[in-house]
């Protein structure tokens, strides 16, 4: 058995190995205090009734006018709240895929989904879903 006790480079540096340890802490451990509240709508109490006036979301248009485009995932559920500068879903056209963000100052509940994931060949101004907000005062 050699006895290697020369000190090696570090891979990918200049200094060389001295036999000292390097901790790294991992927490995979659930912590059950630190709960996103909002994170499912039966966790939050919310008046419905209160939400009468209907947004309606549509296909952007990516300045190309050949693009097409399909929603690969949604993000909210009929039902579920619309916190402000939530992406609601993931788009696919021509030219890329990008996450659809709600740029809004309130939040608002989603009512309907009228574009089913994976549907394809939709223009913009194609509207995708339909979110419920409090009229403005």
């Amino acid at each position: 058995m050699s006895n290697d006790n020369k000190k090696q480079p570090i891979a990918g540096t200049d200094k060389e190995n001295d036999d000292s340890t390097l901790n790294i802490s991992v927490d995979t451990e659930k912590d059950d205090t630190d709960t996103d509240a909002d994170a499912s709508p039966s966790n939050t109490t919310i008046n419905h009734e209160e939400y009468t006036q209907e947004l309606i979301i549509e296909l952007p248009d990516v300045g190309d006018d050949k693009a097409s485009g399909k929603v690969i995932q949604w993000y909210k559920a009929e039902g579920d709240i619309v916190h402000p500068n939530d992406t609601i879903c993931d788009i696919e056209t021509d030219l890329f895929t990008f996450g659809m963000d709600v740029e809004d100052e309130n939040e608002g509940i989603m009512k309907e989904i009228l574009v089913q994931e994976g549907e394809g060949g939709h223009t913009p101004g194609t509207p995708i879903c339909i979110i419920m907000h409090k009229p403005m005062d």
